[in-house]
């Protein structure tokens, strides 16, 4: 966390249009339901043409996929606005403000995806991983989605512009630490 944060003057709001920022808290999901999936499957053995067992392995199964994307939404929140520039990014939820500088990412990944029927828009993501956690979460996630197309392409210039300020500061986190 920055102690010295810009002032809001300074900084460029990037949470505009259909941009859905997820702040997510590390806890061990796949993890979980993998073993609990696992330990379910391996008490069951099936014997050819036993279909009741067939169903209950498929049913625990479908079970951990719920339960995996149940638990991946509990532990998700949403920021309320999010801000940039060249050498930090600030989130605020809830009325509460953090700063962190892009040199704290350790992990950055950015997709562009097209989606098929039923979904005929484009998808963006951005997702980042910090070195020291936010209050609010370890993993950021900014993802748009555009139903008019042509609607995306101002808010993933936004994003675009994030991931070239990020692997700036990447290159060249002596000149972030002396501002």
């Amino acid at each position: 966390m920055s102690q010295e944060s810009p002032p809001l003057t300074e900084l460029t709001s990037i949470s505009a249009g259909f941009n859905t920022f997820t702040l997510k808290k590390w806890f061990p999901i796949a993890t979980l339901c993998f073993w609990l999936t696992l330990a379910f499957l391996s008490s069951k053995t099936v014997s050819d043409g036993d279909y009741e067992k067939i169903r209950s392995i498929v049913l625990g199964i479908f079970m951990a996929l719920g339960f995996f994307f149940l638990a991946r939404y509990l532990v998700s929140g949403f920021a309320d606005e999010v801000w940039m520039n060249e050498t930090c990014i600030r989130f605020q939820k809830d009325g509460q403000q953090e700063t962190t500088p892009l040199t704290n990412i350790e992990e950055l990944k950015s997709y562009h995806f097209q989606l098929g029927f039923p979904f005929n828009f484009p998808q963006y993501l951005v997702r980042m991983r910090f070195t020291e956690p936010l209050e609010m979460g370890k993993q950021v996630r900014f993802f748009i989605r555009s139903p008019a197309p042509g609607g995306l392409y101002h808010e993933k210039e936004i994003l675009e512009t994030l991931v070239a300020h990020i692997w700036t500061a990447q290159a060249n986190p002596s000149t972030q630490d002396s501002n």
